[in-house]
């Protein structure tokens, strides 16, 4: 009765963290171990073509990184919630489903959509104060020359 004890003719109690299948005592994982092996209690090894997830769970590995995604059992890129794919990356050689855009609903002027509705301004730009979707010069006095309140 290994991983377990006799407990009466015939009869075997696995030990805790173990249970019966087809007459043997063998590691249970109390979450489940779905796309791996339960190799002891609680500890799940991964499958081929699986890597753990932050959760502790078995997750397809995609064969291209998956940016702003979570890969699925077609070895295919998901976009997260506020991305999507970009065809336009098809002609920068990226491959389908591999790289996920941020989405903003305006497009991020002077700059670039960074998040749902997150601009990020490109350098020497910082946020105008009454769109977030603009980007506009970031006066520096020694810099640069204002011009009724702007600068030019």
């Amino acid at each position: 009765c290994e991983n377990g004890r006799c407990t009466g003719p015939e009869t075997c109690t696995c030990n805790a963290g173990y249970s019966m299948v087809r007459g043997r005592c063998v590691p249970s994982c109390v979450s489940g171990c779905a796309n791996g092996s339960c190799v002891a209690p609680n500890q799940c090894v991964c499958g081929v073509g699986f890597v753990k997830s932050t959760a502790g769970v078995c997750v397809p590995k995609c064969a291209d990184d998956c940016v702003n995604g979570v890969c699925n059992e077609r070895n295919e890129c998901e976009c997260r919630e506020g991305f999507y794919f970009n065809e336009k990356l098809l002609e920068f050689g990226v491959r389908n489903n591999t790289v996920c855009t941020a989405r903003c609903d305006f497009e991020c002027r002077k700059g670039f959509c960074a998040g749902r509705n997150r601009c990020q301004c490109l350098e020497g730009y910082e946020l105008s104060k009454s769109d977030r979707f603009e980007c506009v010069p970031v006066c520096d006095a020694e810099l640069v020359d204002c011009f009724n309140g702007e600068c030019v």
